[in-house]
């Protein structure tokens, strides 16, 4: 059974590895809105507070609808918390790396033989 899991796990590891040539569509302008009408009303009953209908990140096009998520609930927090606070967000984008860390085998071999 472990056998099958780690397959299974390490075919999922390299379906996702960044070489892979995946192109994601970018959200057009129209799920924007919709997606930002949608999480904003959630956010108002979760929180019992209105958000503001503008937000900072709107009209980029390089931006992901992750990054636009995270946006606008980022904002709203901030927001919420101090509403004169100026907020300007910065997005970075991280390169992620699935190689197996040969160190960390060392590092766990090596504590279990201590105790």
């Amino acid at each position: 059974q472990d056998l099958l899991l780690a397959s299974q796990a390490e075919r999922g590891m390299r379906l996702i590895q960044p070489e892979r040539d995946l192109i994601i569509k970018a959200p057009d302008a129209n799920i924007i809105d919709r997606t930002h009408k949608k999480i904003r009303s959630i956010y108002t009953q979760a929180y019992n507070w209105e958000p503001p209908l503008s937000s900072s990140i709107e009209g980029l096009t390089s931006t992901s609808m992750r990054e636009y998520v995270k946006g606008w609930i980022t904002e709203w927090d901030l927001k919420r918390i101090d509403p004169q606070v100026q907020i300007e967000l910065e997005f970075t984008n991280l390169k992620q790396d699935y190689t197996e860390n040969k160190n960390l085998e060392t590092s766990a071999e090596e504590e279990g033989s201590a105790g």
